[in-house]
C-alpha cells in the first residue's frame, strides 16, 4: 500500500535502504556510466585495456560486459540489465551492439494554454465530466473528465490526449489546436423542450439547462455574446432564455460550446510528465524473461522499454512486473544450483 505520508519518495527510499543493507551489493552513487562494451569473444578483453595487471583474464572469462565508471572504475560483468527509466534524452550506447529505439516523447502532462479571453483565472479550479476534447485537424480523440487550471488545462481527458498523441504532440512543440465539446451528450429534442419551459428565465441563470457550472457558463455566455452577437452583449444581464428559440441564435450557441477553441503553448509548467512514450524496440525483447533475444545476457525493464499507459498506476505496474520477470530470469539462470 501506499505510504501514510503520501510521498512516494518514502517507496524509494524503502528499497534503497533494503539493498544498501545487503553487504553483497555494492551501490554506486553520485557516479555516471561512462562506457558499455559488449565483449564479442570470451577471451577478448577490450585492447585499451589488455595491459591492466589488475585483470585477472581467468576470472573474467565468463563476463560478457565491460562497465566503465566515471572514466576510471573498470567493471566486468556476465549481465547487463538496462533500467534507467523514462528520461527521453538517453540511449544507452553499448559498443558492439546495435540497439533499435522508437523515439522517445514525453507523455501524461497537462498544458499551459493561450488565455485568449482572460478567464483562467476565474475558471481554474473548475471541473467537467465527460468532454470530448480532439486535437484539430487529426483524428486524435478522448472523451472524459478535465480541469481547468490557473496556466491551463489538465484532467485525465488532457492526459489520456497527451499519451495517444505524444508524437505528434513532440513534432509540434506542444502547440496545438483542442476543440473541447462541453456538451457531449446532450439531447436536442429535450433541450428544445426545455427551453420553452424555461423561456421566461434569465439566459446567464440558465446553466442547469446544459449540465454546466454556473461560473463557467456565465463566462463562456459573456464571450459568446461578444463574439457573435455584439448586439445582445450590452444585455446580458436581462436576455431571456427564450432568445433560444431563434434557430439562428441556438445554432451559433450550440457550435460554440460544442467546440469551444483551446490553443496550447507548451507543456504543463506546474506538473511535470509522468511518463516518457517511446524506448527501446519491443520486436527486439524476448517476454518471458526481458532479455534481448540477439544478446541473452542484456536485458532491459521498466521506462526505457517502449510501453506506456494511460495513467502513472499502469507505467508503475509495467515497472514492477517487467523487473520481476527479469528477477525470475536471473535467478534461474545464474543463482539456480
Amino acid at each position: 500500500c501506499f505510504p501514510s505520508s503520501n510521498n512516494a519518495k518514502e517507496i524509494l527510499n524503502l528499497f534503497l535502504n533494503k539493498i544498501e543493507s545487503n553487504k553483497d551489493i555494492i551501490v554506486y552513487k553520485n557516479s555516471q556510466i561512462t562506457k558499455i562494451e559488449y565483449l564479442i569473444k570470451e577471451y577478448n578483453l577490450s585492447s585499451e585495456y589488455s595491459n591492466n595487471k589488475k585483470n585477472n583474464i581467468e576470472k573474467n572469462n565468463l563476463k560478457k560486459f565491460l562497465i566503465t565508471i566515471d572514466n576510471n572504475l573498470i567493471i566486468y560483468a556476465t549481465c547487463v540489465v538496462l533500467a534507467s527509466g523514462g528520461i527521453a534524452q538517453y540511449k544507452p550506447h553499448i559498443k558492439n551492439i546495435d540497439i533499435k529505439y522508437t523515439d522517445y516523447a514525453p507523455a501524461l502532462y497537462g498544458f499551459d494554454i493561450i488565455d485568449e479571453y482572460n478567464i483562467l483565472n476565474s475558471i481554474k479550479g473548475i471541473s467537467l465530466k465527460n468532454v470530448e476534447v480532439k486535437i484539430k485537424g487529426t483524428k486524435y480523440f478522448i472523451k472524459d473528465d478535465i480541469i481547468f487550471t490557473h496556466k491551463g488545462i489538465s484532467g485525465p481527458a488532457i492526459l489520456h490526449l497527451t499519451s495517444i498523441a505524444a508524437f505528434f504532440i513532440k513534432e509540434n512543440n506542444f502547440k496545438i489546436n483542442l476543440i473541447l465539446n462541453l456538451l457531449p451528450d446532450i439531447d436536442i429534442n429535450k433541450l428544445k423542450n426545455n427551453i420553452l419551459k424555461n423561456k421566461n428565465k434569465l439566459l446567464k441563470n440558465s446553466s442547469f439547462l446544459f449540465n454546466l457550472p454556473d461560473r463557467l457558463f456565465n463566462i463562456l455566455l459573456h464571450i459568446f455574446l461578444k463574439k457573435e452577437f455584439i448586439s445582445l452583449y450590452e444585455k446580458t444581464n436581462i436576455l431571456k432564455v427564450s432568445v433560444l428559440n431563434d434557430n439562428i441564435f441556438f445554432e451559433k450557441f450550440l457550435n460554440f460550446f460544442k467546440n469551444f477553441n483551446i490553443i496550447t503553448k507548451d507543456k504543463s509548467s506546474i506538473q511535470a510528465e509522468f511518463v516518457t512514450a517511446g524506448g527501446i524496440d519491443l520486436s527486439q525483447i524476448n517476454p518471458q524473461g526481458l532479455y534481448f533475444k540477439d544478446y541473452k545476457e542484456l536485458f532491459a525493464i521498466g521506462e526505457i522499454l517502449d510501453i506506456d499507459g494511460f495513467t502513472g498506476g499502469y507505467n508503475l505496474q509495467n515497472a514492477w512486473s517487467t523487473a520481476y520477470t527479469c528477477f525470475l530470469e536471473l535467478i534461474k539462470r545464474y543463482f539456480t544450483c
